[in-house]
């Protein structure tokens, strides 16, 4: 499991970290940036977590509850308002990250937060003639671009900072063991230094999962294909679900598309690893007559027709409004027993 200094480590880049146990949940470690971030002293989560939904703006009480009742591994990030003592709301943007013991066994959450209200800042509705559906639409996708900026930085600071200062302090390690192997040292010495150099290839590997769930590398030195490609085996590794991906992209993409399809393809092996009870799922994605195709298919129970109608789905939500803002159709189709469809298409920008 991680310990309380690995858990420090993180925090040099700027995020709110926590470690955490779910049914029945139990808080075992949290950061100063997370007491900022929530206004909740650490000693109140330790003692009594549930004060959680005294802090939590009320409307986001049900998204905080259904959260912390669900137990999967992988699951998509999420934005709350936190009520500050001094009456400011915070906007948080929370992901999480399972940990497994040496059997395999899941046995808690590290939780990752940070601040998102400078993107969010000024987008409260108003009755103001100008801020129409277009204007309103606008925004959003502007706050979704930042948010990807915002992942994206952190996701190089912790790979490229917190990555290299965790090498070099595996390297100097392996150096002072050799000498001190010279030295003729005390076993138990040497043995301590290997284990804390254990320690640190946890980190590491740590560090690297966390940049990964941020943003995908393979996204910005890759074709989307390959991204997919990355994530199919992520989830797969960890779910059991068998996933392929088909590419056909023989043309370069503009990153906001790509950034779009790769969340969509995120979500949808989400659901599909959630909800579907699938053996298989089966991913294309190509350009044809200047448009991008991605087409999910799964052999799972088929997602209900009520829950395409009631528009009550979080995750459908976004997947639909993703596709809106860069001028994309969504269509998802599901039949019982039969598995669940979904075809993305969105116009490519010609230069």
């Amino acid at each position: 499991m991680t310990s309380r200094p690995e858990l420090r480590l993180l925090e040099t880049a700027g995020l709110g970290v926590s470690r955490y146990r779910l049914a029945p949940l139990r808080v075992d470690y949290v950061s100063a940036e997370i007491e900022r971030l929530l206004g909740i002293p650490a000693f109140r989560f330790y003692a009594d977590p549930s004060c959680m939904f005294e802090a939590v703006h009320p409307d986001d009480r049900a998204l905080l509850t259904h959260a912390l009742a669900d137990m999967s591994e992988i699951r998509p990030p999420l934005t709350l308002r936190w009520r500050l003592r001094s009456g400011r709301v915070s906007w948080v943007e929370h992901h999480r990250l399972a940990v497994h013991d040496e059997s395999g066994r899941l046995v808690e959450f590290i939780g990752l937060a940070f601040d998102v209200s400078g993107a969010v800042s000024g987008a409260a509705v108003s009755t103001h003639p100008w801020l129409n559906a277009t204007a309103l639409r606008a925004l959003s996708e502007r706050i979704e671009q930042m948010r990807e900026e915002e992942r994206t930085r952190i996701a190089r600071e912790l790979h490229d900072e917190l990555g290299q200062l965790l090498t070099g302090a595996k390297l100097d390690f392996s150096a002072t063991i050799r000498r001190l192997r010279e030295l003729r040292t005390p076993g138990d010495v040497v043995d301590r230094l290997q284990s804390a150099i254990g320690q640190i290839d946890i980190g590491i590997a740590t560090v690297r999962r966390i940049a990964t769930d941020l943003r995908p590398p393979a996204l910005d030195h890759e074709d989307l294909g390959a991204a997919m490609a990355h994530e199919a085996r992520r989830v797969q590794a960890k779910s059991g679900l068998a996933i392929s991906v088909s590419s056909c992209v023989n043309v370069a993409v503009e990153p906001e598309i790509s950034t779009v399809a790769f969340r969509v393809f995120q979500e949808a092996l989400t659901n599909a690893v959630r909800h579907s009870r699938a053996a298989k799922v089966a991913t294309t994605v190509a350009v044809r007559r200047g448009r991008l195709l991605l087409y999910v298919t799964d052999n799972g129970i088929g997602i209900p027709p009520s829950a395409l109608r009631g528009g009550n789905s979080i995750g459908l939500l976004g997947m639909r409004e993703r596709a809106v803002r860069v001028g994309g159709q969504l269509r998802i189709t599901g039949r019982t027993g039969r598995g669940t469809r979904l075809l993305l298409t969105i116009p490519l920008r010609t230069p």
